[in-house]
């Protein structure tokens, strides 16, 4: 790697063209939904995880093309929600927007390609734009089969190499010595063996297991005291939560056959244990970051973030980072470490996020613990770009849900419960506050079977906008005033 740099991020479509060289005219078409029919990157909650695909057309780019599941409409008066995108500034003029509508036909069928634009198109059309720009697909994940879905759509892919290999925690925990990457004490289960040195080595220590390419908090668990009963206890939990997956979405192949009940792991994707951050230090930071690699050997970090867990590890939002320079500096080196991993070992070159862990050691020393790479935009990236286009210097990213059994059906219900001097900013003595929905888990479906329907839901992703952390925390008190719970 040659440099590393401090600069927002605009995009993330131009950007991954860029990352690889690419910019003579080129036209990026955004997805940010499933690794298609390739079990390697399992989604066993996908009703959790399909709505993420909206994050896209909220930061689209002039002259860029998002694929998205179809937007709210509007109501009693109110604009839909691309209008409403546009209205505010956040969707261009010149950004298309192709909407797709899913296709549900069992309240199990959320996976791909039931919810996936890509997948519901393949096969169907060709995507087609002004003459002489080719087309690129930016997804999320990168894989074979991927490649052969944007080819059938028209599109050139981006020479990536497969999500399950730059996501995989356990290929990051073997080269982390090799590349100086300090990481949690902890060790990858292959074998039953490993099971009895981890019990020798840890027994009675609170660790989490974690199923390698597992993503958001997915298919990670605690374990409270280490014994091997309390391992193969929790070996059968992820086992079964990966099986959820094949229920919910259509792969390659069948649950049974890629994680054999006999098995103790699926082929090529061993478990992940660590120990707790609490046993090496005092925690500093739940943090992560955002940042792309180049392939001239820049490496340019775009924002650091603060992060929102449950008590079981799942993900609930972010904030940025305080702006602390020791920290930043230690923060620093290990992005580097991580950039140098996923360029020289895995040949990746676009946006990626790290999580980490700041702690204070037992002898008083500062370090950071890199908890995971993610080859793919971080959902943190989606609310500090929105931040940075509409000017906002503080922001939260937090899970809302209406209180009272409202739900949202379409963007009426919205606008009722935020009220519409927040969605469209509202100006106050200190400066002006805003609230923009993410992403809706509302989902809009049409099958033969059901025919159209609207699975509404009373749940959204917003990010709280403001002049200073205060005003964003004002915020969450004045949508608990509203009727609404912000996590």
């Amino acid at each position: 790697m040659r440099s590393i740099e401090l600069q927002p991020s605009k995009g993330i479509g131009f950007d991954a063209l860029r990352a690889h060289g690419r910019h003579n005219g080129e036209i990026p078409v955004v997805n940010t939904v499933f690794p298609g029919e390739d079990p390697g990157q399992v989604y066993p909650f996908p009703k959790g995880d399909v709505y993420l695909t909206q994050l896209g057309v909220r930061v689209a780019e002039p002259d860029s093309v998002t694929m998205v599941m179809k937007l709210l409409p509007g109501g009693a008066g109110y604009p839909s929600e691309k209008e409403y995108l546009r209205k505010i500034g956040l969707l261009p003029e010149t950004a298309s927007v192709i909407e797709v509508t899913p296709q549900i036909h069992t309240d199990n069928a959320l996976g791909y390609p039931f919810t996936d634009p890509a997948g519901l198109l393949r096969g169907e059309v060709a995507i087609a734009h002004s003459p002489g720009r080719k087309l690129y697909y930016v997804s999320a994940f990168s894989n074979d089969q991927i490649t052969t879905m944007a080819e059938e759509l028209g599109m050139a892919t981006l020479d990536r190499p497969h999500s399950d290999r730059t996501n995989n925690k356990a290929l990051l925990r073997v080269q982390k010595d090799k590349y100086g990457i300090r990481m949690f004490d902890g060790m990858v289960i292959d074998t039953i063996d490993d099971i009895e040195r981890l019990t020798e080595k840890f027994r009675g220590k609170t660790m989490w297991m974690k199923y390698p390419t597992g993503s958001g908090g997915d298919l990670v668990h605690r374990i409270q005291s280490v014994n091997s009963e309390s391992v193969l206890e929790t070996v059968e939990k992820i086992r079964e939560e990966v099986m959820k997956a094949f229920e919910y979405g259509s792969y390659d192949t069948q649950g049974r056959e890629y994680w054999p009940k006999d098995a103790l792991h699926p082929e090529e994707f061993p478990l992940v244990i660590e120990i707790d951050a609490t046993e090496e230090g005092r925690i500093i930071l739940n943090g992560s970051n955002s940042f792309t690699t180049y392939n001239d050997g820049r490496v340019i970090v775009h924002g650091f973030f603060e992060q929102i867990t449950s008590d079981v590890g799942e993900y609930l939002g972010s904030q940025p980072m305080i702006d602390d320079k020791e920290m930043r500096s230690l923060i620093l080196e290990q992005t580097f470490h991580l950039a140098r991993y996923n360029t020289e070992e895995n040949g990746y070159y676009g946006n990626q996020g790290a999580d980490y862990f700041v702690i204070q050691r037992f002898d008083g020393r500062k370090e950071v613990r890199v908890v995971e790479l993610n080859s793919r935009p971080p959902i943190s990236m989606y609310a500090h770009i929105v931040a940075h286009r509409l000017g906002f210097p503080a922001w939260i990213n937090v899970n809302v849900q209406l209180n009272s059994g409202r739900e949202i059906r379409d963007m009426s219900d919205f606008f009722e419960a935020i009220g519409e001097d927040l969605a469209y900013g509202k100006e106050t003595s200190d400066g002006k506050l805003q609230i923009v929905p993410l992403a809706f888990r509302t989902i809009q479906s049409r099958t033969r079977e059901r025919g159209e329907e609207t699975i509404a839901s009373p749940q959204f992703k917003a990010v709280l906008l403001g002049q200073t952390p205060q005003h964003c925390r004002l915020l969450q008190e004045v949508l608990r005033e509203r009727g609404v719970s912000p996590q």
